[in-house]
C-alpha cells in the first residue's frame, strides 16, 4: 500500500513538473510535443485534474499548452470539467476565461452566452493577459503570435 502511495505521489510530482515545463517551450512544435508526451505518459484522469489546477496560470504559453493537452484527453470528461470551471462563478475570472478559451479553441465547443455573460466586464483580466503576453514576448516572439491567434479565434464576448 505505501509503495502505491509513494508511486502516486512521485507520478503527480513528475506530472506537475512536466506541465510547468510546457510554459518554458519556445515554439508551437515544442509545445504540442510536450503535451503529447504528457498525454501518453500519465493517466487521463490524473492529467485532467492537474490541468484544472493550472487554469489560473499567468503564463500565456502554458495556457496554450493546457489547451493542446485538453484536446488529447477523452473529450467528454475534458469538456465536462472545463464547462464546470467556466460555470462556477466562484472561480477567479482568469480560471473561467482560460477554461472557456480551451473549450472554444481547442475542443471546438460553443458556450452559451448565459454561461459567460458576466465575463464580458472582465476587461482587467484581458489587459492582464495582454501585459503578460507582451512581457513574455520580449524573450519569445512566438508568445505574441500565439496571443494574437487566440484572440482572433475567440468569440468576442470571451476575448473582450
Amino acid at each position: 500500500m505505501s509503495d502505491k502511495i509513494i508511486n502516486t505521489f512521485q507520478q503527480r510530482r513528475q506530472l506537475t513538473q512536466a506541465i510547468e515545463a510546457m510554459g518554458d517551450t519556445r515554439t508551437e512544435a515544442e509545445l504540442t510535443a510536450a503535451a503529447r508526451r504528457i498525454a501518453h505518459t500519465y493517466p487521463a484522469d490524473l492529467v485532467l485534474s492537474t490541468l484544472l489546477k493550472y487554469l489560473d496560470t499567468p503564463k500565456s504559453q502554458l495556457r496554450g499548452g493546457l489547451g493542446h493537452l485538453a484536446a488529447l484527453l477523452p473529450g467528454d470528461e475534458a469538456t465536462a470539467a472545463l464547462r464546470s470551471a467556466v460555470a462556477n462563478r466562484g472561480n477567479d475570472p482568469q480560471i473561467r476565461i482560460t477554461a472557456a478559451l480551451i473549450l472554444e479553441r481547442f475542443l471546438g465547443q460553443t458556450l452559451p452566452g448565459a454561461l459567460i455573460s458576466d465575463l464580458e466586464d472582465s476587461n482587467e483580466v484581458a489587459f492582464q493577459s495582454l501585459r503578460e503576453a507582451v512581457e513574455e514576448g520580449r524573450e519569445n516572439r512566438h508568445i505574441l503570435l500565439e496571443y494574437v491567434t487566440q484572440m482572433r479565434e475567440t468569440e468576442a464576448g470571451v476575448a473582450l
